[in-house]
């Protein structure tokens, strides 16, 4: 949960920051965005891995992930739920970056 609050003020800011120095929306949004995207995939990369038969429970294959869920708060259901909300997000980013594409070839 820290990682969300930080991960989206940093985005926040960096959008604002890009936006008062000049840059179109395109460039503001392209970088969290992609931020994005690449926190999905290894969400969903760790969510497949982890569905496998193992005793022990789901396992953490990238150290960018403790970022997320710490040591202790990890789940298989935890997992699933972070991975779908992290996809929502990306299409809604993907989709707001593609829309202010299109705007700026209008103009």
């Amino acid at each position: 949960m820290t990682f969300l609050i930080v991960a989206l003020a940093l985005a926040s800011v960096y959008v604002l920051v890009a936006r008062r120095c000049g840059a179109s929306l395109f460039r503001c949004l392209l970088v969290p965005a992609l931020f994005s995207l690449f926190v999905t995939l290894h969400l969903g990369l760790n969510y497949v891995a982890g569905m496998d038969n193992n005793p022990e429970g789901i396992g953490l294959t990238s150290t960018f992930l403790l970022w997320i869920f710490g040591d202790s708060n990890w789940s298989a259901y935890w997992f699933g739920n972070a991975f779908r909300v992290s996809s929502w997000i990306s299409l809604a980013l993907l989709i707001a970056t593609a829309v202010a594409s299109l705007a700026r070839r209008e103009r």
